[in-house]
Protein backbone atom coordinates (compact mmCIF):
# COMPACT_ATOMS: atom_id res chain seq x y z
CA UNK A 1 0.00 0.00 0.00
CA UNK A 2 0.94 3.63 -0.32
CA UNK A 3 -0.39 7.19 -0.18
CA UNK A 4 0.08 9.09 -3.58
CA UNK A 5 0.26 13.03 -3.09
CA UNK A 6 -0.88 14.68 -6.82
CA UNK A 7 0.22 18.16 -6.96
CA UNK A 8 -1.73 20.86 -9.39
CA UNK A 9 -1.52 19.74 -12.78
CA UNK A 10 0.23 16.62 -12.21
CA UNK A 11 0.31 13.15 -14.20
CA UNK A 12 1.22 9.95 -13.56
CA UNK A 13 2.54 9.44 -17.59
CA UNK A 14 1.23 6.81 -19.65
CA UNK A 15 1.84 2.84 -17.93
CA UNK A 16 0.01 -0.30 -16.64
CA UNK A 17 0.17 -2.64 -14.50
CA UNK A 18 0.41 -6.45 -14.65
CA UNK A 19 -2.40 -6.86 -11.93
CA UNK A 20 -4.78 -4.54 -10.17
CA UNK A 21 -4.05 -1.38 -8.33
CA UNK A 22 -7.43 -0.39 -6.09
CA UNK A 23 -7.48 3.35 -5.43
CA UNK A 24 -9.20 5.52 -3.06
CA UNK A 25 -9.32 9.15 -3.73
CA UNK A 26 -9.35 11.16 -0.23
CA UNK A 27 -8.71 14.53 -1.07
CA UNK A 28 -9.35 15.91 -4.65
CA UNK A 29 -9.47 14.90 -7.71
CA UNK A 30 -7.96 12.25 -10.08
CA UNK A 31 -8.92 11.92 -13.69
CA UNK A 32 -8.58 8.63 -15.45
CA UNK A 33 -7.92 8.08 -19.11
CA UNK A 34 -8.02 5.07 -20.97
CA UNK A 35 -6.34 4.44 -24.51
CA UNK A 36 -8.62 5.62 -26.55
CA UNK A 37 -8.85 9.01 -24.85
CA UNK A 38 -12.12 8.26 -22.57
CA UNK A 39 -11.88 9.92 -19.30
CA UNK A 40 -13.70 9.58 -16.11
CA UNK A 41 -13.24 12.03 -13.07
CA UNK A 42 -12.74 9.98 -9.64
CA UNK A 43 -12.77 12.05 -5.83
CA UNK A 44 -15.13 11.98 -3.11
CA UNK A 45 -18.46 13.83 -3.82
CA UNK A 46 -18.37 12.95 -7.33
CA UNK A 47 -21.02 11.48 -9.90
CA UNK A 48 -18.17 8.61 -10.50
CA UNK A 49 -17.23 8.39 -6.16
CA UNK A 50 -13.40 8.02 -5.04
CA UNK A 51 -12.51 4.71 -5.85
CA UNK A 52 -11.47 3.04 -8.90
CA UNK A 53 -9.17 0.14 -10.51
CA UNK A 54 -6.55 0.03 -12.90
CA UNK A 55 -5.69 -3.31 -14.39
CA UNK A 56 -4.99 -4.90 -17.37
CA UNK A 57 -2.56 -4.33 -20.50
CA UNK A 58 -4.57 -1.36 -21.50
CA UNK A 59 -2.33 1.73 -20.79
CA UNK A 60 -3.71 4.52 -18.88
CA UNK A 61 -2.68 7.53 -17.37
CA UNK A 62 -3.95 9.56 -14.65
CA UNK A 63 -3.79 13.09 -13.99
CA UNK A 64 -4.54 15.96 -11.03
CA UNK A 65 -5.88 19.58 -12.45
CA UNK A 66 -6.09 20.45 -8.72
CA UNK A 67 -3.83 18.28 -6.90
CA UNK A 68 -4.99 15.13 -5.13
CA UNK A 69 -4.21 12.45 -1.98
CA UNK A 70 -5.26 9.17 -2.73
CA UNK A 71 -4.52 5.34 -0.97
CA UNK A 72 -3.04 2.69 -3.81
CA UNK A 73 -2.56 -0.86 -3.05
CA UNK A 74 -0.57 -2.63 -5.70
CA UNK A 75 -1.45 -6.08 -5.74
CA UNK A 76 0.18 -8.11 -8.70
CA UNK A 77 0.76 -11.78 -9.32
CA UNK A 78 3.99 -13.46 -8.80
CA UNK A 79 6.75 -12.24 -11.59
CA UNK A 80 10.47 -12.28 -11.37
CA UNK A 81 11.77 -9.74 -11.36
CA UNK A 82 9.05 -8.31 -9.38
CA UNK A 83 7.36 -5.58 -11.72
CA UNK A 84 4.60 -3.24 -10.51
CA UNK A 85 4.35 -1.06 -13.28
CA UNK A 86 4.95 -0.68 -17.14
CA UNK A 87 5.69 2.32 -18.86
CA UNK A 88 3.61 3.06 -22.14
CA UNK A 89 4.49 4.80 -24.85
CA UNK A 90 2.65 8.77 -24.62
CA UNK A 91 -0.68 9.57 -26.07
CA UNK A 92 -2.05 12.95 -26.66
CA UNK A 93 -5.22 12.98 -24.63
CA UNK A 94 -4.63 15.38 -22.55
Amino acid sequence: MQEFVFGPNSRTGWHHHPGMVPLVVKTGSLTLWDSDCHSATYGPGLANDAVFTESGDDPGEVTSKDGATSSVTLIARDANPPVFRIEDAARSCT
